[in-house]
């Protein structure tokens, strides 16, 4: 926190052009309700909090379940924040529209205020799309979705980890473009979907990468649900691991840095991509 409030007094700025909730767990969240300026009430706004221009969410952020004695949990504040912008129609994008949203929240949301269902169609991002906003020419960046997917709100158990943000974020850096797997903490079963559908629709190349997080603190659950070797046997995680490019394998956290080390991964010639374009033009000049 203390870095980008640094960084972004150097550009004199107290904004982000786009900030991206993965999913709800708290390890992922923790501290945001502190550090950003929400919109949907004044008490979280204020000097010296950090303004979201476009909030990203996966669409299960929306319907995740609040109880009573969670009202005050930071996944509760962000998904009032989320409901909020939706309804105001600007200043978020969903990636997903699961029937669940419609049938739990939003049509009921939307026919309070006298509109249609269809209403807030423009927020939603679909897996296999392009988000828009950013383009490789004017920002040297752009977000592909892998997921989530319809079914992992619809059809899952779980509404964080398998219904969580994934993207191939394509830099380009001095006429060299570069893949970043963005993949958070998905479970095997999730990569494997993304594989099929993506090689199902011809955009294999949206599947290689020079950097990849390794999902979920390097937890034998993305590659198997058995440990050991037998991952192996998954046909797609192999095919999607062997489409390295040059390979940087990037851990989420120290302990998983350390399991790494232990693990004695052997690492291909390093990715080195200047620190200016890994922020994505987070700073970049408004249009004039």
């Amino acid at each position: 926190k203390k870095q980008l409030k640094e960084e972004l007094d150097a550009a004199n700025r107290d904004d982000l052009d786009v900030v991206a909730f993965t999913h709800a767990d708290t390890d992922h969240i923790s501290g945001s309700t502190e550090f950003f300026d929400l919109r949907h009430a004044a008490k979280y706004q204020g000097e010296g909090r950090i303004k979201i221009n476009e909030l990203w969410v996966p669409a299960a952020l929306l319907i995740d379940e609040v109880k009573r004695d969670q009202l005050s949990n930071e996944f509760a504040i962000l998904r009032r924040e989320a409901r909020h912008r939706v309804l105001e129609g600007k200043g978020i994008k969903v990636f997903s529209k699961p029937k669940r949203l419609m049938d739990e929240w939003l049509r009921q949301a939307l026919k309070d205020r006298g509109e249609p269902e269809t209403a807030r169609d423009y927020l939603f991002v679909d897996a296999g799309t392009l988000v828009d906003g950013f383009s490789l020419a004017a920002d040297g960046a752009e977000f592909f979705c892998h997921s989530p997917f319809i079914k992992h709100c619809d059809e899952g158990d779980d509404l964080r980890n398998e219904a969580a943000l994934i993207f191939n974020v394509r830099l380009r850096a001095d006429g060299t473009d570069y893949d970043f797997l963005q993949i958070g903490d998905s479970t095997w079963e999730v990569l494997e979907d993304i594989v099929s559908i993506t090689k199902a629709h011809k955009n294999e190349d949206r599947l290689k990468w020079n950097l990849l997080n390794i999902p979920h603190h390097c937890s034998y659950l993305a590659l198997s649900d058995q440990k050991g070797d037998s991952w192996l046997r998954i046909c797609g995680m192999p095919w999607l691991l062997g489409l390295a490019r040059s390979v940087h394998l990037r851990p989420c956290c120290r302990r998983a840095q350390t399991r790494l080390m232990t693990k004695r991964l052997l690492f291909q010639q390093p990715f080195r991509l200047r620190s200016r374009i890994l922020k994505i033009r987070l700073h970049r000049a408004p249009a004039t």
